[in-house]
């Protein structure tokens, strides 16, 4: 067998350019409309109110007597947080609730249609508006230099 040696490249490698970090704006509206599909059918909450438990601008698990389920009602505990819709039906742990939420007014059936025709409808709006929307990131790019993409 025939070794073959290479000579040793001399000089600087050539690095490749970088590109500035950009936020995609709409690839961000795409996630929180996917995210909110699921948050309303499984836990009657908006993503942000699911995520901090906050509603209408007050922290108050458990004590606002909704129908909603979130991160800190359940790290808290459910004894003392289920509200009091869910109270009334018998239910008293985060999987039921969760069960409940699915099985009412078809929500199974909105999530799934949900978390199907978002991506498709963004992925033909982007097709289909692919013009205007490079002329937008070029005039946020020329008068505002922030990293923002439509």
């Amino acid at each position: 067998m025939i070794a073959y040696i290479m000579a040793k490249r001399r000089g600087r490698k050539k690095s490749t350019p970088r590109r500035k970090k950009t936020f995609n704006a709409t690839n961000f509206l795409e996630g929180y409309l996917t995210a909110n599909v699921v948050t309303q059918t499984m836990f009657r909450a908006n993503p942000v109110q699911f995520l901090t438990g906050y509603s209408n601008g007050k922290f108050r698990i458990g004590s606002d007597s909704s129908n909603t389920l979130t991160i800190p009602e359940m790290i808290k505990g459910t004894s003392s947080t289920i509200g009091g819709g869910f109270r009334e039906a018998g239910i008293d742990t985060p999987m039921e609730i969760v069960r409940y939420n699915l099985e009412r007014n078809n929500s199974t059936q909105k999530l799934v249609t949900g978390l199907i025709m978002i991506p498709i409808a963004f992925r033909v709006g982007k097709k289909v508006l692919s013009k205007p929307r490079s002329q937008v990131n070029s005039l946020i790019k020329n008068f505002t230099g922030a990293g923002v993409r439509v």
